[in-house]
């Protein structure tokens, strides 16, 4: 817990509230608390800081899609963004982001918001934040089977919509094991049809109730013709940069390995070297995509 607090009055400048400070109800166990807050402090490190880096800017109209319980754009909030727009399907969960901006920020705050499926989106900003998205598209709702030719309508609409940067968080395709769904060999390589029949059958368990489709580097640039990938690990430029701003817990709210960057296992360093040869290509090597696009 007192890393917690110490991580986040470090990042963001302020005390975190103690939970008994919360109002009732607002989560529902000190576990809960705990879990928001790491992934905020966890959102600051891997997604706004490369996003700053490559030359997101205070004045930038922002999108968090599917943004949840607003974990994203509370870290956004705390570091004096204010053209931020909560984008979810889920009324309850876009609520819930919006109250705890105000929570913080106070209750005049004015905080953008739509409630839409992603499929919707058709709307004209400078940054575009998917975490953990595009892999669901689908035309029938949350939790369902993705859909292919849901991706590239998305994907043709950030494509003409948005004006400087684009972050996606996703499972990568070319990664050999399914990172999502059933951490199979080869499965998510199966057609979808073909997965479902399994996974009702069975045979494969499902770690959820839908079936995601992962994206590839390639799918991505065929459809992202205005823009360019200009990360190579992750969302950073190399793995030394990625390292030595990693933040202490990682997406999941389990405490990250601090690595001295002047030291490195020798495993990293081969990691590393590998990619410094292969550039943005190194993407294709990493279970997940994690990668900001910026317009040519």
């Amino acid at each position: 817990m007192d890393l917690l607090k110490n991580t986040f009055k470090n990042y963001f400048g302020l005390e975190l509230p103690e939970y008994e400070n919360f109002p009732i109800g607002f989560f529902e166990s000190t576990d809960d608390y705990i879990r928001y807050f790491k992934k905020t402090i966890y959102f600051k490190q891997a997604v706004i800081v490369p996003l700053i880096d490559n030359g997101m800017q205070i004045e930038d109209r922002i999108i968090d899609l599917a943004s949840g319980d607003g974990q994203m754009s509370l870290a956004l909030y705390l570091l004096g963004y204010r053209n931020i727009t909560l984008f979810d399907l889920d009324r309850d969960r876009l609520d819930f982001g919006i109250k705890i901006v105000k929570f913080f920020l106070g209750k005049d705050i004015i905080v953008n918001e739509m409630c839409d499926s992603a499929m919707n989106f058709n709307h004209n900003f400078d940054v575009i934040i998917s975490y953990q998205t595009i892999e669901h598209l689908s035309n029938t709702g949350n939790y369902s089977i993705a859909s292919r030719d849901c991706q590239r309508v998305f994907l043709k609409s950030i494509n003409e919509n948005i004006n400087k940067l684009c972050y996606f968080n996703a499972p990568n395709y070319t990664f050999p094991i399914d990172g999502h769904d059933t951490g199979k060999l080869f499965f998510h390589y199966l057609p979808i049809r073909i997965r479902e029949i399994i996974i009702k059958k069975g045979w494969v368990k499902c770690s959820w109730s839908g079936i995601s489709q992962p994206v590839s580097l390639r799918f991505l640039k065929k459809h992202l013709k205005r823009f360019e990938l200009i990360t190579n690990y992750y969302a950073f430029r190399n793995m030394e940069n990625y390292l030595s701003t990693q933040a202490p817990f990682d997406y999941m709210g389990n405490r990250v390995i601090d690595y001295d960057i002047n030291k490195l296992p020798n495993k990293k360093r081969f990691i590393s070297l590998i990619g410094k040869i292969l550039g943005t290509n190194m993407q294709n090597l990493l279970p997940t995509l994690s990668v900001i696009y910026k317009v040519k």
